[in-house]
């Protein structure tokens, strides 16, 4: 059985997709076999994960998207799946990771008949990976149950076990978690779905400051059980690792902000 965690701050620029590339890449490195599901339409985490998959190809007519599984009866989630490859070392072939990629489509503000369309759509399919890593849009849920008509957020939210938010170091992002965890509540109070189990947020782009470290200390002090105490620190390392697409679990491990990434996926498993 999968465990399906969503990566999600209705604020842009917090790290969502450093977050769901670096997850998902320790989880695979510890043995487990993951799909990644890329609902931004800028598409930036299924880029950098199949920026070396021959087979993706964007200007081509043919390739499938997370999109078209949506919105077409004939397709299967095989049809729509790529599968990610990193070129771990110079001069060799890119090679195959067991992390599989849905990928954004890069078109916005669809709207969608069932709540539960993506969550069928993968029903029996997720069940051969351990994880699926969700990557949000910095996009508001909306829903309009009188008419059925939900966004991309509400399908991925009705399907999360869990809901992992990243927030930059300021007090507007972390209130903005609570802002958030009132619509996550009603998903769960009002039965779209059951398997909901936590919901809590972590502190990103940490660079020590008296301000920032004050912040950490009240969100420990304060905000428990839904802090959940992991830290990524501020690092150019990250936007290195970005430039030669390749995740820090291959690019360098021992890092500092490598090693906050693999504890907030065992913090996860």
């Amino acid at each position: 059985m999968s465990k399906v965690i969503c990566i999600y701050n209705q604020k842009g620029g917090v790290g969502k997709t450093s977050a769901a590339i670096n997850i998902s890449s320790f989880l695979e490195e510890t043995g487990h076999k993951i799909l990644g599901i890329d609902a931004d339409p800028q598409g930036n985490f299924s880029d950098f994960m199949l920026a070396s998959t021959e087979s993706f190809d964007r200007d081509s007519d043919e390739t499938l998207y997370l999109a078209d599984l949506l919105e077409r009866d004939d397709l299967t989630p095989e049809d729509c799946i790529h599968h990610a490859a990193f070129l771990l070392k110079s001069k060799a072939k890119p090679k195959r990771v067991h992390i599989d990629i849905l990928a954004a489509s890069g078109t916005s503000g669809d709207l969608y008949p069932d709540i539960n369309l993506l969550k069928n759509k993968l029903s029996g399919f997720i069940d051969q990976y351990d994880y699926v890593i969700v990557d949000f849009p910095p996009t508001k849920p909306y829903a309009d149950f009188d008419v059925n008509q939900f966004n991309i957020v509400m399908l991925c939210l009705a399907m999360a076990d869990e809901v992992l938010v990243p927030c930059s170091t300021d007090s507007d992002s972390v209130m903005g978690f609570f802002t958030l965890n009132e619509h996550i509540e009603y998903i769960k109070e009002n039965g779209y779905n059951n398997n909901l189990k936590r919901t809590s947020f972590f502190l990103n782009a940490i660079s020590k400051t008296r301000v920032e470290l004050d912040l950490l200390d009240y969100c420990n002090t304060n905000y428990k059980p839904y802090f959940s105490g992991r830290t990524v620190p501020f690092s150019g390392l990250l936007k290195q690792s970005r430039e030669f697409f390749k995740p820090l679990a291959w690019f360098n491990s021992s890092s500092a902000v490598a090693v906050a990434y693999k504890e907030l996926a065992d913090y996860i498993s």
